[in-house]
């Protein structure tokens, strides 16, 4: 019994040893008072367990830390119902109406956003792959919510048939983009984190071009496999 808790309490101090913190901090305006937020946070590896909380805002500011065991890459997904959609599904429709970012432990990272027609518009900041995320939704997000904007239309009864073809275009330039994107920044990981939505030797071309840090960071190893995966 007594060897038994000695190696409960040895775990439990490993734990908390290696358990680290990310905060978050940041405004949305144009949202009611306690609104309330959902937040996931995802550790970048297969079966790992998704960390859930509510969260509040009060005047449209809102913070929170973190727990993480895993000293790795994190996807945070800050979501609410006061994110407007339509008909619109935030991912099954090809765009993103949440609040979405990439932490590490430790990061401190602040969240400036706005509601807008469809979702929210925002800005993270605190790391470098964020600063990059910046510029990349710059470009897109004007894409997007035209997008959001059509697809919700085709979901009204009697839609325009011209709807399909507006649809395919935007698809079309949201996908120029993100190519222009990633071969006019070779050297940033933000980019590594957009290959694995291409086709394998879109894929493959694009990777070639990677800057050596890029290929060595846990984004561009995963692209790598992803190559590897789908080349089978």
């Amino acid at each position: 019994m007594r060897t038994t808790l000695m190696l409960f309490f040895l775990a439990l101090t490993v734990t908390i040893a290696n358990s680290q913190t990310i905060h978050f901090q940041g405004e949305i305006k144009g949202v009611k008072d306690s609104t309330k937020l959902t937040v996931n946070i995802l550790p970048l590896t297969l079966g790992a367990d998704v960390i859930s909380k509510e969260v509040y805002c009060v005047d449209g500011k809102f913070s929170f830390s973190s727990n993480l065991v895993l000293p790795m890459w994190h996807l945070v997904r800050i979501d609410s119902d006061e994110f407007f959609r339509g008909n619109v599904n935030y991912c099954g429709d090809g765009v993103s109406l949440d609040i979405y970012c990439f932490a590490f432990p430790e990061d401190k990272i602040s969240v400036d956003a706005e509601k807008a027609k469809y979702g929210v518009r925002f800005v993270a900041t605190g790391n470098e792959i964020s600063n990059q995320q910046k510029c990349f939704l710059d470009e897109i997000f004007p894409l997007e919510q035209q997008l959001a904007d059509l697809t919700n239309q085709r979901r009204e009864p009697f839609p325009e048939q011209e709807l399909d073809d507006k649809i395919e275009h935007i698809n079309k330039e949201i996908v120029k983009i993100k190519l222009l994107f990633m071969k006019k920044h070779p050297d940033w990981e933000y980019s590594a984190i957009i290959l694995p939505e291409f086709d394998v030797e879109t894929a493959r071309e694009v990777y070639s071009v990677f800057s050596k840090n890029v290929k060595n960071s846990f984004f561009g190893k995963y692209a790598e496999s992803f190559i590897k995966d789908r080349s089978r």
